[in-house]
């Protein structure tokens, strides 16, 4: 059943045109228009800070999607979990890591794609640390927990009209939460607190070998990263269980309420 989840969800077009096609546009513009005046042994944290705005903005992107997919398959999960074998914590585990080889697939297309680009810009091959590999993982888990409790808490609790709004709520806070460490200062305990944040610093750390407070200034102050992993273990951990419990408690929607999709 992963294998047929894996393989619907990777011929997702949407998916693959937010999540890979709009995000390297903004790596062209990084490494060709944006680039000019990189000060000489720099370039890896010039190369940082772009790869990982966009590879948050590519995880948030999937995660519109995957909210999409849990709205149109609320009614017929609701059903399913009454009548048949099926477990919520089962369809969790399942769709999970069938979206987990599509995340694999469509960040490790950017991070190739960014590598590329940057690598001809700068006339070296610039490259991530191996430990760049669990911090995708990670990525993608979280944003699809999170991304499945925003679309069950809506369906659960509030009208469907609030769908297609709510539905992009992953995608604007890896919009906002992308661009913050570069105007904004801040705090080591929101940094570690805030998953979003924690996911981009974890991938720029890919990069640098430091989690730097600020994407701009390399010589900010620095943060452990043990700690940002295990607040984003922790938040997906957390989110996981949310979501079994909201998906044993889901309310089918009728026919005319889907239409509002």
């Amino acid at each position: 059943m992963i294998k047929e989840v894996a393989i619907g969800i990777l011929k997702n077009r949407s998916i693959w045109f937010w999540s890979v096609l709009f995000v390297l546009v903004w790596a062209v513009i990084g490494s060709f228009i944006a680039s000019k005046g990189v000060a000489v042994g720099s370039e890896k944290y010039y190369v940082s800070a772009w790869y990982s705005i966009e590879a948050v903005i590519s995880a948030g992107a999937s995660g519109t999607s995957i909210a999409y997919i849990t709205f149109f398959s609320s009614s017929s999960l609701a059903y399913l979990f009454r009548f048949s074998r099926l477990k919520p914590v089962h369809y969790e585990l399942i769709f999970l890591v069938g979206y987990l080889i599509t995340s694999i697939t469509t960040l490790t297309t950017v991070t190739a794609a960014n590598i590329f680009l940057f690598s001809l810009r700068f006339g070296r091959i610039i490259l991530p640390e191996p430990y760049i590999i669990p911090v995708i993982i990670i990525t993608g888990a979280f944003m699809y927990v999170f991304s499945v409790m925003v679309a069950l808490m809506v369906n659960n609790h509030f009208s469907l009209k609030n769908a297609s709004f709510t539905s992009f709520v992953p995608l604007f806070l890896a919009f906002i939460s992308a661009y913050l460490p570069l105007y904004v200062n801040i705090s080591r305990w929101i940094a570690v607190a805030y998953p979003f944040l924690g996911i981009e610093y974890l991938l720029s750390y890919a990069f640098t070998g430091t989690v730097n407070l600020s994407l701009a200034t390399p010589s900010s102050s620095a943060i452990s990263p043990a700690a940002i992993y295990a607040s984003v273990i922790g938040w997906t951990a957390i989110l996981f269980i949310t979501d079994v419990i909201l998906l044993r408690r889901i309310k089918p929607r009728s026919a005319e309420e889907m239409r509002q999709l």
